[in-house]
């Protein structure tokens, strides 16, 4: 069940041609295919600077551990 209603102008005759309209804008709407959204890939650059600024930041979290007994 589809109800489409406009009451924007004082004619009745108006007001049926606006739902006619608004009706085909709908199904033109509804009949149109969304495209697929193509994932991006992250570049070998990005992924290589962040593994080196993680291991730059665990070298300096391990400096400041006090030195064992071993």
């Amino acid at each position: 069940m589809l109800h489409i209603v406009s009451q924007e102008d004082r004619s009745q005759l108006l007001n049926k041609e606006k739902t006619i309209v608004k009706l085909i804008e709908l199904l033109k709407r509804s009949l149109q295919v969304k495209k697929t959204r193509k994932p991006t890939k992250i570049p070998k650059a990005v992924i290589q600077n962040r593994l080196k600024n993680k291991s730059v930041n665990a070298d300096k979290k391990a400096s400041r551990k006090k030195p064992g007994l071993d």
